[in-house]
């Protein structure tokens, strides 16, 4: 009877335990169902809407870590540490997605939940930046069947190649998931990266579909009409201007789009001005100006306006002074935008031309004047004696005129070489580019300018100025022009005297940046001494001996250059600072030295480096 009773206790107590047990799986299993339940709502929302319920998702993580908290032995903790992860990741909490997904896959190596938290992982540190760390987790997952949707999967590919620089294979995979992508908002997000990415790439082709699709996809009528006037934009980068133009006028035109015209207007001018359309570029861009006006919101519109504007007297008008004005207001109307700053550099460049035209005209008076005064210089000297008082200040009067002829002389060449790249590169004034680059082309004191303008003549009209070639190699040999035709014939190109200093050291100084100091000062000291006409060779030299002093600590062989550098540079800077340097304790400064420039440490090394010439 005892044992009976005994047996009854027992089996209570077992079926007690069970229905506890059965009881607590029921509570555990709960959260997370409710937890699932909120999760899979906000995802909803999100994919449909773009939208983040904040709610729903905190309301998932509150259910999960009370299964963490009262229930950390239950089989249901690997799915509640992935649960948690993918809501952080929603919500844009990356740090705290990261610890989920690396507690998951370190606590629970054996789940098959593994792959999956490694791939939203790799979603994670994608969104960090950190793509080193995002490949390697993608390429140690071994499952092939992960319970992700196709276009998560094909955006997180995209992502990784774009990470490594192959742009189009992103873009391939970016309109891929937009195709397979479920929910409106998803897919809207999608077209716009991949529409964003085809235009930065050039692909005009696939923009202007995106674009179009994405007309057809939204709902307000501000988005539909700017994905039309983008749809207009990547159809004229595929030359088809006819049918942009068409577009954006029956687009403007329409009534149902008025509030939003301004922007189809704007671009709808700039259309106009790559046609080449006088009247119509002037009619729009009049019509803008006259009937908005500014405002906090069109700010930016005005002033593209205005630099349309400018571009319209700049490039088809020819008329700088208008086209000044206009790209001044540019600036009026809104400063934050790409266009005032090209409005800026038109600006600069319409002051340079007027600078540059100033110049050369004054030329010839400068000249005259200057000659007048040799010329009287001349004879009053020669009415004196060179043991009268007044010789030594007239010939030294003499001689700074003859200086300064030649500087004028001189930098008439160098400004007439650039007023004509000006006018044929810039301003598209190409016959009078051409006639100062034939004056340029005669000027056999500058061989190198000269050689720059022939060549510049033969480029511009190979057929008119085909026997240009043959003169250019026999007046100017020893030029980068004559070098350019050499190696257009197959020919060996000669060396360049004028640019082989720079080109050596530049090599050169590859040894000092990698250690190499004996090197680098030796061949320092041989093309210093080489080239020694060079404006390059006084840094040259300093350089060498600077490293022989500093970093070889070889005293003997720096003062040996510093003294090659005094002798050879004395009234260049590095010249003066050699002197300095060779100048003894105690000794007086000798007038080389009292002149001595102040050279900063920072510029004396800044001179050396390479990378900065």
């Amino acid at each position: 009877m005892k044992l009976l009773s005994k047996f009854k206790n027992i089996s209570k107590l077992m079926i007690s335990s069970l229905i506890l047990m059965s009881m607590l799986s029921c509570a555990y299993y709960n959260m997370y169902f409710n937890a699932r339940e909120s999760y899979n709502e906000a995802e909803k929302k999100r994919k449909e809407t773009n939208m983040k319920d904040k709610a729903l998702y905190d309301n998932s993580l509150k259910e999960l870590s009370k299964i963490l908290e009262f229930y950390p032995e239950s089989k249901w903790v690997d799915d509640a540490l992935l649960m948690m992860g993918l809501c952080y990741l929603r919500q844009e909490e990356y740090d705290k997605a990261k610890r989920k997904f690396n507690e998951l896959i370190t606590n629970y190596p054996g789940t098959d939940l593994t792959d999956k938290a490694k791939l939203h992982m790799a979603e994670v540190e994608i969104a960090l930046k950190n793509y080193d760390e995002a490949r390697i987790l993608m390429e140690g997952i071994r499952t092939e069947d992960i319970e992700i949707e196709q276009h998560e999967l094909l955006k997180l590919n995209a992502e990784m190649n774009l990470s490594m620089g192959d742009s189009l294979t992103a873009l391939e995979l970016y309109v891929k998931a937009s195709e397979s992508a479920k929910g409106p908002a998803v897919t809207l997000s999608l077209l716009e990266t991949a529409s964003l990415l085809a235009e930065k790439l050039g692909s005009y082709e696939i923009s202007a579909e995106l674009y179009r699709k994405l007309f057809e996809l939204y709902i307000e009528r501000e988005k539909k009409f700017k994905a039309m006037v983008k749809y207009a934009e990547s159809l004229d980068k595929m030359n088809k201007n006819a049918e942009a133009v068409s577009l954006l006028e029956e687009l403007t035109a329409n009534e149902e789009y008025a509030q939003y015209s301004l922007a189809g207007d704007v671009k709808l001018a700039g259309f106009y001005l790559a046609k080449k359309d006088t009247v119509k570029s002037y009619e729009k861009l009049d019509e803008i100006l006259r009937t908005n006006p500014k405002d906090k919101n069109n700010g930016a519109a005005l002033s593209e306006t205005a630099y349309y504007f400018g571009e319209y007297y700049f490039n088809l008008k020819k008329d700088f002074n208008s086209a000044e004005n206009m790209y001044d207001s540019s600036g009026y109307y809104d400063r934050q935008n790409i266009f005032f700053q090209k409005a800026s550099d038109k600006i600069n460049l319409i002051r340079n031309y007027r600078n540059l035209r100033r110049k050369t005209e004054a030329f010839l008076i400068q000249k005259d004047s200057l000659e007048s005064k040799i010329s009287r210089l001349e004879v009053k000297r020669k009415l004196k004696d060179e043991s009268d008082e007044g010789y030594k200040s007239l010939s030294k009067d003499f001689d700074q005129a003859q200086k300064q002829l030649k500087t004028l002389i001189s930098s008439n060449v160098a400004d007439k070489m650039t007023y004509a790249e000006l006018l044929y590169y810039e301003l598209d004034m190409k016959d009078t580019a051409k006639v100062l680059f034939k004056e340029v082309s005669k000027e056999t004191m500058f061989p190198h300018k000269a050689s720059k303008a022939m060549l510049s003549l033969i480029l511009s009209d190979s057929v008119q100025y085909t026997g240009y070639e043959d003169s250019l190699l026999y007046n100017y040999p020893n030029t980068t022009g004559a070098n350019y035709i050499r190696l257009k014939r197959g020919i060996e190109p000669v060396n360049v005297i004028e640019d082989s200093a720079k080109y050596f050291f530049n090599i050169s100084s590859q040894k000092f940046i990698d250690s190499l100091y004996a090197e680098a000062m030796n061949e320092y000291i041989e093309i210093g001494t080489k080239y020694e006409k060079s404006p390059v060779s006084p840094k040259v030299l300093q350089a060498a001996g600077m490293i022989a002093e500093n970093y070889l600590k070889d005293y003997g062989k720096a003062a040996e250059i510093y003294g090659i550098l005094k002798e050879k540079h004395p009234g260049s800077a590095s010249g003066k600072f050699a002197a300095l340097k060779l100048r003894a304790d105690g000794e007086k400064a000798d007038k080389t030295q009292k002149v001595q420039e102040k050279i900063p440490e920072t510029e004396k090394w800044y001179q050396m480096d390479r990378r900065n010439n």
